[in-house]
């Protein structure tokens, strides 16, 4: 955010300045030193609230996107579980897979793990089965 004297013109900071000095005992009708000070407080009062709402905004902000990454971390985690319990249930497995399609197509890629030097990658053949659900679905979805 940049200061109110920045925002207040050069030519009006010019002008303000004048009257704060040579012209300070000058009045043109409703406008003298007194009345331009009045109008630039004002403008420090609108700036002050300008940062308070903006860095409330941006607080906001951060906590939207934290609440974001939380549910989108939750949502995750329960497909996973969903994907290890729709081994048996082939209609439910299709929509976990619709559902995976509609991931964005550059989501951010875990960091991987440095390989072993002389130590052989591990197949497919080698992976170890699905794990099992630590807990018991609430609802059965009757084999179809």
């Amino acid at each position: 955010m940049s200061s109110t004297v920045d925002q207040i013109p050069a030519h009006v900071r010019a002008i303000l300045a004048l009257f704060d000095d040579e012209l300070d005992a000058v009045r043109f009708g409703d406008l003298d030193g007194s009345a331009l000070a009045e109008q630039r407080a004002a403008v420090e009062e609108a700036a002050a609230r300008e940062a308070e709402v903006y860095a409330a905004l941006q607080d906001a902000r951060r906590a939207l996107d934290r609440a974001l990454f939380e549910l989108e971390e939750r949502a995750d985690r329960a497909a996973a579980y969903a994907r290890v319990y729709a081994r048996d249930h082939e209609p439910l497995a299709a929509r976990l897979d619709q559902i995976a399609a509609m991931r964005p197509s550059n989501p951010p890629k875990p960091k991987r793990k440095r390989k072993a030097k002389g130590k052989p990658e591990s197949t497919k053949q080698d992976a170890a089965p699905p794990a099992e659900l630590p807990f018991e679905p609430r609802v059965a979805l009757a084999a179809g």
